[in-house]
C-alpha cells in the first residue's frame, strides 16, 4: 500500500507541474543499487545486534576472511564466458 501511496504522490505532483507549465513530464528511474545499507551504517549503529557486531569482528581478521574464501569453489566469471563465447562465434564468421 505504501508503493502505492508514494506512486500517486508522485503522479499528483507531476500533474500540478503540467498544469501549471503545459509541458510534457516524466519520471527516470536512475537510482543505482548494489551496496546493502549496512554497508553505509556506521559501527556504532549496530550496537544492539550482536550477530551483525560478530560478523563485522569477523571480517576485520583477515586470517578468518582468507580462511573462508579459501573453502570456497572458484566461481566461474560470466563474463569470460560471454567473450569466450563471441570469440567462437567470430571465428566461424571469419572463416
Amino acid at each position: 500500500m505504501e508503493e502505492v501511496q508514494a506512486l500517486l504522490c508522485r503522479g499528483v505532483f507531476l500533474l500540478k507541474i503540467y498544469e501549471k507549465y503545459r509541458v510534457p513530464i516524466g519520471l527516470i528511474n536512475a537510482s543505482v543499487g548494489g551496496t546493502p545499507l549496512e554497508a553505509w551504517t556506521p559501527e556504532e549503529g549496530f550496537k544492539t545486534f550482536p550477530d551483525v557486531i560478530k560478523i563485522i569482528a569477523e571480517n576485520k581478521d583477515t586470517a578468518f576472511v582468507n580462511g573462508q574464501m579459501g573453502n570456497r569453489p572458484r566461481q566461474p566469471n560470466p563474463l569470460q564466458a560471454i567473450r569466450q563465447r563471441a570469440y567462437r562465434r567470430e571465428a566461424l564468421v571469419c572463416d
